[in-house]
């Protein structure tokens, strides 16, 4: 986990520097640029810590069993059931609204494939039929 200073920063410092990073991110163009930004800004943890936490949020929203959560992206019970509360106190709701607009987007799809693509499959199936599995459209875990 990401080490977070202990020194507090001045909220309408802190308010400031968080806007700042979003109006880099938002108003970067093309998106190569925002990636290399995220890239060079976040460390190899940050980026998967990220991922994970943006996977857990779309796994749990689509149903998918804690079970399998846990498997596929080693995320522990504790932090499924945080997640999974804010989920059902309408936390996210931005993010969700906007993938399953976005859901019939190519994009989108990528973001897909490689989130849940990157993790090992540990149920026997082989790489090749993860990779069709996850093109058909069919449900992720099963």
């Amino acid at each position: 986990m990401p080490h977070v200073s202990s020194k507090k920063l001045n909220d309408k410092i802190w308010a400031e520097v968080y806007r700042q990073f979003m109006v880099a991110l938002a108003h970067t163009e093309p998106r190569e640029k925002r990636r290399k930004i995220l890239h060079a800004i976040l460390t190899p943890t940050e980026r998967i810590m990220l991922a994970k936490r943006l996977a857990l949020i779309l796994l749990i929203n689509q149903g998918a069993s804690w079970y399998a959560i846990k498997r596929k992206l080693n995320i522990s019970p504790s932090t499924i059931t945080r997640i999974a509360k804010v989920i059902d106190r309408g936390g996210y709701q931005d993010l969700l609204v906007m993938y399953k607009k976005q859901t019939k987007n190519r994009s989108w799809k990528i973001i897909e494939t490689l989130l849940f693509g990157i993790f090992p499959q540990r149920d026997g199936e082989s790489r090749r039929r993860w990779v069709q599995k996850m093109r058909s459209g069919k449900p992720i875990f099963s």
